[in-house]
This record gives structure tokens, C-alpha cells and sequence, in this order.
């Protein structure tokens, strides 16, 4: 769920319906939340006469829910979201409008759901939860963890982005998991022709339901990324980068 000119959009079948205790918020590659919190009655939408509704039209800050067209109210949109385990949240990494979207929501959710919501990020690399917990403990300062931390994970240029994000999280005790597969593992499953082949240090780090062979996925992936270079050496270096990282993300937050 993200902004696109400011407005954000719900689809619902993105959504995972759970009422388990466990509470995580996820903000992977769209960004995501990952909210587990008790299980609430979903939001009943009117009937209205179209499910469709012209984008174009919408003002910044609408929420439409897109399967009925109708637009929600911020804290209708909570309610919804509160019925779900996981709850992705989609951003354009340097559009401030997606961030503040993130926020409000983590905010929302963290006021509902005290002690149930954690924090999940693309940006930041298994390797390195150590350090996200001594910052989020107030062991390490901030200018400490951009440098230690986040520029490796991320680069330092994008820090401003993340950084109410990251701050009101400390601040409010909300766990942040560090989602995504080391540098040195995707550098390395570029360089080999197959996983096999990488040193067994790195290979016992692979997702453990890493699965390269899914015709979906990978044409799933050729159709966002534009292919490339399909079919090549290049190609298939380019997929098992990608499935490391889903994989990877998917294994951390699960």
C-alpha cells in the first residue's frame, strides 16, 4: 500500500489474514508492515455501483479500497488493517509522501496494538540486527548507526527518509527486524554459476526454502525488471540475487 501522487490504495488480496498474538510490522521493497495483532472483524464496505474508481480523480491523501472503489477514512483504514498479521506497505524508496504514509501507519497500528507491532525493513541487512538493537536500546547514537549501520546496509544519502521511521520505533520500544540477505552472500551468488558452488560459510546463510526453479516467480520478476538480459548467464545471476533477497526477507519475517 502506497501513495502514488500522494493517495493510497488498499488491495486487499495483498493482505494476510491471521489472529495470532505475534505482531510485526514489515517494510520490505514496497515497503511492508508486518502487524500481527488480534484478530479484529474486518472493515463491511457498502455496496457501491461500481468497483472501480478513475485514479486520476483522487485527491492527495484519499485511501481508496480498491476491489469496492469506496475511500476510506484514515482511521477506517486502521480498522481494517488491524484484522491482519501482515500488512505490506508499498513505497517508492525517495518519495517522502510513501514515508510519511509508512509512519502514520506504524503510529496508528503501535497505538492500537501496544506491544504487538514490530518493524520489518528492505533497507536493513541480516548481518547487521546486532546493531540495530544496540540502537534501538540506546546503546549506539545515531550518527554511530547511520555510519556503522545503515550506510552499510543502505547508504548514508537515504537516511533522511528513514529516519522518523527508525527514531519514533526507539522511542517506542517497537522491535525492527533487519530483513534482507548480507552484501557478501548476493555478491557471491553472482560471481558462481550455481549456489552449490559457494563457500559453505555463505551457503548455510541461504533461505532454507530457496527455490530457483518456480517458472512463475522468475517471469514474474523478468515482467517488473524488464528481463534482463533473460535467458543469459547475466539473466540467471540477475534472478537468484532477487530470489535470495524475497526469499531471504520472507524467511526473516515468518
Amino acid at each position: 500500500m502506497g501513495p502514488a501522487g500522494g493517495a493510497r490504495r488498499v488491495r486487499a488480496g495483498e493482505l494476510e489474514k491471521g489472529g495470532a498474538m505475534r505482531t510485526q510490522l514489515l517494510v520490505i521493497l514496497a515497503a511492508a508492515v508486518l502487524l500481527g495483532g488480534c484478530a479484529q472483524t474486518l472493515l463491511t464496505v457498502n455496496r457501491v455501483e461500481s468497483p472501480y474508481r478513475d485514479l486520476s480523480t483522487l485527491q492527495k491523501g484519499d485511501i481508496v479500497h480498491l476491489p469496492t472503489g469506496r475511500l476510506l477514512t484514515e482511521e477506517e483504514l486502521l480498522e481494517f488493517l488491524g484484522g491482519y498479521r501482515v500488512v505490506y506497505v508499498g513505497e517508492t524508496h525517495d518519495n517522502v509522501f510513501d514515508h510519511d504514509v509508512e509512519l502514520r501507519i506504524l503510529k496508528g497500528l503501535a497505538e492500537r496494538f501496544p506491544g504487538r507491532v514490530a518493524l520489518g525493513l528492505e533497507m536493513l541487512r541480516r548481518p547487521y540486527q546486532e546493531g540495530v538493537d544496540r540502537f534501538l536500546a540506546g546503546e549506539m547514537g545515531e550518527r554511530e548507526f547511520v555510519r556503522t549501520v545503515w550506510a552499510e546496509s543502505w547508504g548514508p544519502q537515504s537516511w533522511p527518509y528513514y529516519r522518523e521511521i527508525l527514531l519514533f520505533a526507539r522511542e517506542n520500544k517497537i522491535p525492527v527486524l533487519a530483513l534482507n540477505a548480507g552484501r557478501d552472500l548476493t555478491r557471491a551468488a553472482v560471481r558462481v554459476d550455481e549456489l552449490e558452488n559457494l563457500d559453505p560459510e555463505l551457503r548455510d546463510r541461504l533461505p532454507e526454502d530457496l527455490d530457483l526453479d518456480d517458472p512463475y516467480h522468475r517471469a514474474f520478476i523478468q515482467g517488473i525488471f524488464g528481463g534482463h538480459s533473460k535467458g543469459t548467464s547475466h539473466g540467471d545471476a540477475f534472478y537468484r540475487v532477487q530470489a535470495i533477497w524475497d526469499e531471504t526477507m520472507a524467511e526473516t519475517a515468518a
